[in-house]
C-alpha cells in the first residue's frame, strides 16, 4: 500500500485487480508506515522482519544484526511477500481463478480494527490455513500433476494448458517410441513475452 503513514493512494497497490497490502507489528497494530485508505485489501507481517540485507551500498530501512548480511527490514515490501506466497500456496493445490484466490484470503483474513473492512487494515491478517479450508469447503478442486501416458487427455485447468494426444494421426518420426500430440497454451496479453522449449527427453545411450 506504500510507506507514507498517510491516507495517500499509492501505485500499483490501488489499480483495480492488484492486491494493495498493509503492514502490521508483532501485535497485530497498524505499522506506522503503513499507508490507509479504501484501497487497502490485507494486511500481513512487515514490521522487523528477518531478512538478506544488500552487500554493497547502502540500505535506509536496514537494520544490520553486527557484520552479518541478513538482519531486519520494515516497510509494507516486507508485508507483500506473506500474501505472495500465501497466494502461491493456494495455487499450488487447487485450481481456480484469480478473483477466487483472492476473494479465500479476503474472506479469512483475520479482522481488525472497525468490524469488517475498514481502511486500516483493509480485509485484515491474512491466515494462509484458513484460506486454504476455504477453497476446499468451496469445493475448488485439486491441482494434478501432469502425466505423459499417450493413452490419455492430460490437462492442468484447460482454459491453461492441455495436451491431447493424436491416436489416429501419424507422427513426423517414424521412431517406435514417439507419437504425435497437438499442444495448446492460452497466453495473457502479451504472449510475445512468453516463450518455452518443447524438447525430446532420452536416457544417454
Amino acid at each position: 500500500s506504500g510507506n507514507f503513514g498517510n491516507g495517500m493512494w499509492s501505485f500499483p497497490a490501488s489499480y483495480p485487480g492488484v492486491v494493495s497490502v498493509g503492514a502490521v507489528d508483532e501485535n497485530k497494530a497498524k505499522a506506522p508506515f503503513s499507508q490507509f485508505n479504501r484501497q487497502l485489501d490485507i494486511t500481513a507481517p512487515g514490521v522487523d522482519v528477518l531478512s538478506t540485507l544488500p552487500q554493497e551500498g547502502s540500505c535506509d530501512i536496514c537494520d544490520s544484526i553486527g557484520n552479518f548480511t541478513y538482519g531486519v527490514i520494515s516497510g509494507t515490501s516486507m508485508a507483500c511477500p506473506h500474501v505472495a506466497g500465501v497466494l502461491a500456496l493456494l495455487q499450488s493445490k487447487y485450481v481456480a481463478t484469480a478473483a477466487q484466490y483472492i476473494a479465500a484470503i479476503e474472506n479469512t483474513a483475520e479482522d481488525l480494527g472497525s468490524a469488517g473492512k475498514d481502511r486500516q487494515f483493509g480485509h485484515g491478517l491474512i491466515q494462509a490455513s484458513e484460506a486454504l479450508r476455504y477453497l476446499e469447503s468451496a469445493g475448488s478442486s485439486l491441482v494434478t500433476s501432469l502425466q505423459t501416458d499417450a493413452s490419455t487427455e492430460v490437462s492442468i485447468d484447460s482454459q491453461l494448458l492441455s495436451i491431447t494426444p493424436q491416436q489416429n494421426r501419424e507422427a513426423i518420426s517414424c521412431d517406435d517410441d514417439e507419437y504425435l500430440f497437438e499442444l495448446k497454451l492460452l497466453t495473457d496479453d502479451n504472449g510475445s513475452e512468453t516463450s518455452w522449449d518443447l524438447s525430446a527427453q532420452a536416457d544417454d545411450e
